[in-house]
Parts: C-alpha cells; sequence; structure tokens
C-alpha cells in the first residue's frame, strides 16, 4: 500500500511531537527548570504544539486550518533561524564547539534534527501554500513578540542575554541597533524562502 504525503506527514508529525517531549524532560532533569527566556526553547515548544494540532485535525478533519498553518510557519521560521544562528553565530562565539550545540542529548534536537525535519514537513509533505507578503509578515509575529518582550527585559536588567547579541550593557546601542535589525530581516528572509518552496511544492 502506497503510503500519501499525508499520512507521512502525520507519522513524523507525532515523531517529533515524542522527541520534542523527551528534549524538554531531559533539559529539565539537566537544569531543575525550563528557560522560557530562551528563543531555542519557545520555538521548540511552539513547533510541538503546532503538531499536535495538526495531527489532530489531520486525523478528524479533512482539511487543516488556516490559522494552524501560520502556526506551523511560525515555528518553521522560528526554528529555521535556530539552527542557522547556532551554526554560523554561537558555535563560533563559543570556539567552535558544533559537536556539543548541535548533537548534545537534548540539544540534538531543539538545534538541530528538529529544526530540519519541521522544514521537511512544512515546506514537502504537510501542502502548506502561505503565498502571500502578508502571510510573510504572519510568520514574523512569533518572533517580534520574542524580540518585544527579551529587549525591554534587558534593558530594564530584568534578565541578561540569553544570547550575547542581546546584552544590550556589554555592547554599544549602535550593536544592538544592527544585531536586531540583522536578526529581523534574516527571519524575514528565511520565511520568504520558506513560502516560495512551500508554494512550489504546494498539492
Amino acid at each position: 500500500m502506497k503510503l500519501s504525503k499525508r499520512n507521512v506527514a502525520i507519522a513524523l508529525n507525532i515523531l517529533l511531537v515524542i522527541c520534542e517531549i523527551w528534549a524538554f524532560v531531559v533539559t529539565f532533569q539537566e537544569m531543575g527548570k525550563l528557560t522560557p527566556m530562551y528563543y531555542t526553547e519557545e520555538s521548540n515548544f511552539l513547533a510541538m504544539i503546532s503538531s499536535i494540532l495538526f495531527v489532530f485535525f489531520a486525523l478528524t478533519k479533512k482539511e487543516i486550518p488556516k490559522w494552524v498553518s501560520y502556526l506551523k510557519y511560525m515555528a518553521t521560521i522560528g526554528l529555521t533561524l535556530t539552527i542557522l544562528v547556532v551554526i554560523f553565530i554561537l558555535c563560533p562565539q563559543n570556539g567552535n564547539n558544533y559537536v556539543y550545540m548541535l548533537f548534545y542529548k537534548s540539544l540534538f534536537i531543539h538545534h538541530f534534527a528538529g529544526p530540519i525535519l519541521y522544514f521537511i514537513l512544512f515546506v514537502f509533505l504537510e501542502g502548506n501554500k502561505i503565498s502571500t507578503v502578508k502571510e510573510n509578515f504572519i510568520g514574523m509575529i512569533f518572533t517580534l513578540i520574542y524580540g518585544a518582550i527579551i529587549m525591554p527585559l534587558n534593558i530594564m536588567k530584568v534578565i541578561e542575554g540569553p544570547y550575547p547579541f542581546l546584552m544590550v550593557y556589554k555592547q554599544p546601542v549602535w550593536a544592538s541597533i544592527l544585531w536586531v535589525a540583522f536578526l529581523l530581516s534574516f527571519a524575514y528572509m528565511i520565511g520568504f524562502v520558506i513560502r516560495k518552496l512551500s508554494c512550489k511544492f504546494y498539492k
């Protein structure tokens, strides 16, 4: 019996949810807490919830609601931004420790396998069609909310970081502005590429 894309997507979303639960449990066991100030954990949590919703509607409805596709779009942008920032910014800033940052226990799911699997699911298997510039900005909502919360908390010295480029009192003001502009522009470009690919492979 030939498996449909939909059935493969359901199975892989279930696998992703299981892996995410395991990763969060391991993180909690090692740190004694979860750290919601990390973009990595927030985007992975959004991905897990979005996958649960996708599986629920895929098994009970013929069509996946558009708002679920939007949540998955936000999560895909978030996870893709995560893996790229880890590879090209965080690893070089931490002594090129790629093995640890990409493959150590829960980081393997949160930094590497999760983002890759989620990208494949959204673009190639789930039949998502994100086609307009307006939807590109909808995909940015999660990242914009994170930035709108984390930057003021850093400015008010409630938290520090958690990423080096967010430590506003350890770098010039212009550097913080450039980092924010760069990361938001980068997230938008990621969303643009994902949007174009999802249309190309939409069925």
